[in-house]
């Protein structure tokens, strides 16, 4: 994951998403559908803001790290 990313940029398509996350484009939608990670759409295009992705990041790690 690019951590020079403005906050505000928005990711369109599942293409650019899974690129940016690092993951194949088919765990991305799977991700997307499974509403694992905070996608919306424009349109029928599926899309993904950075600051909501490290929001989400961040949250998965509060909460692994009260597990442990």
């Amino acid at each position: 994951m690019d951590t020079d990313t403005p906050n505000d940029k928005v990711f369109h398509g599942i293409d650019a998403i899974a690129e940016f996350i690092g993951a194949k484009k088919r765990r991305a939608q799977w991700l997307h559908e499974s509403k694992q990670i905070p996608t919306f759409k424009i349109g029928k295009v599926i899309c993904l803001r950075v600051g909501a992705w490290r929001e989400r990041v961040a949250e998965l790690e509060r909460e692994a790290s009260k597990a442990s």
